[in-house]
């Protein structure tokens, strides 16, 4: 009798043993060893890129070791047995703006993204076109009702007499050049602060954008914002505050990534602001 258990005991102990060698090798496991991405590119409008996607420079900087690869012809990624640590992803290709994830936390046993199999996977990056539209500073203006108020032509902040709870105020500018394409579209970026040195790097506010280009007039695309006093308010702007904005083209498919420090970059940016108004909001 106790032979015939000592039997069972010996036989399900090896079924044991066997399950776990299959599952754990040599009692040694490596879960989601392997990192992978995908880049999407963008073109100019906005569209995605399906062909020619192989060989976007990816590139992995750690905080002792850096590692770099390309993208194969689906826009996919990998880097193989990688140490644990902290990681910045960034990827480029020539007339791109370049992508970037930061702060990636890598933990073979303890994995913070997301896993499929033996990957952990990071979010897509998004490649676009960066924006090489024009902006006419002459056409930024403010509106009260259906009459131009003010014209962006000096630097002094500017004080309106608007006091009522239905002023509109409306700002204004023209995107262009642009590629003479029917129906096309060119991107915007508006930056809006409290401070002289409002920019892509110091504001309180942004607002993307697209606008259509017309047919039969593609070297302008209006730029029209409307907003009374609560949106005002709504942005963080009250009365008396002075109101600084700036605006920048952009693609009509931007993109946006932290850096290891926390701020906001935006690669797609026309090089330089075409437009700027100082105003006080005296609402």
């Amino acid at each position: 009798m106790n032979f015939r258990i000592s039997l069972f005991i010996g036989a399900a102990l090896l079924f044991v043993l066997a399950s776990c060698k299959k599952e754990e090798p040599n009692g040694v496991t490596t879960p989601a060893s392997k990192l992978r991405g995908k880049v999407e590119l963008y073109d100019k409008w906005g569209n995605i890129v399906i062909t020619g996607r192989a060989g976007t420079q990816a590139f992995l900087t750690g905080q002792f070791q850096n590692f770099q690869t390309t993208t194969d012809n689906t826009g996919r990624f990998e880097f193989n047995d990688l140490p644990d640590g902290t990681y910045t992803v960034s990827v480029s290709r020539e007339g791109y703006a370049t992508g970037q994830i930061a702060n990636i936390l890598f933990s073979k046993n303890s994995p913070t993204l997301a896993v499929q199999g033996e990957y952990q996977l990071l979010p897509t990056i998004n490649l676009g076109v960066a924006s090489t539209a024009e902006v006419d500073s002459t056409e930024f203006m403010v509106f009260y009702e259906t009459q131009i108020i003010y014209i962006d032509t000096i630097n002094e902040p500017w004080e309106t007499d608007i006091d009522t709870v239905s002023a509109n105020l409306y700002l204004r500018s023209v995107i262009g050049p642009v590629t003479p394409v029917p129906n096309a579209k060119a991107g915007y970026r508006i930056f809006l602060g409290k401070t002289p040195n409002t920019s892509p790097s110091n504001y309180l506010r942004t607002i993307h954008g697209v606008v259509n280009i017309n047919q039969t007039n593609p070297q302008a695309g209006v730029v029209e914002i409307i907003w009374n006093q609560q949106q005002w308010s709504n942005l963080g702007f009250n009365k008396g505050d002075v109101v600084y904005a700036r605006i920048y083209g952009d693609a009509v498919n931007p993109i946006l990534f932290e850096s290891p420090g926390g701020q906001t970059i935006f690669p797609t940016l026309s090089d330089e602001f075409g437009a700027g108004m100082d105003m006080i909001a005296n609402f």
